[in-house]
């Protein structure tokens, strides 16, 4: 197992597009539980012994998309940055 912490969302394993309502609140599956209804936060530092880096530019989208549903839930809520 690795010692070091790692993100979900840095992991080529790692998929927000299949359940846009719990993506959108920064879960999503990995290929390597393949158990129904099981989701992992993106953003959450774990160990991981399966985890394998996504090139720089996949986990840079992904992260920019969830910094944009953040964004619509704030102001959603009433609140300014």
């Amino acid at each position: 197992m690795r010692s070091e912490f790692v993100n979900c969302i840095d992991c080529v394993h790692f998929n927000l597009r299949g359940h846009p309502g719990m993506a959108r609140h920064g879960y999503g599956t990995c290929e390597l539980d393949r158990r129904t209804g099981v989701f992992q936060s993106a953003i959450f530092d774990r160990t991981c012994a399966g985890f394998r880096a996504a090139d720089p530019e996949t986990a840079a989208r992904r992260r920019a998309w969830l910094e944009d549903r953040r964004i619509e839930f704030l102001k959603a809520i009433g609140v300014t940055e």
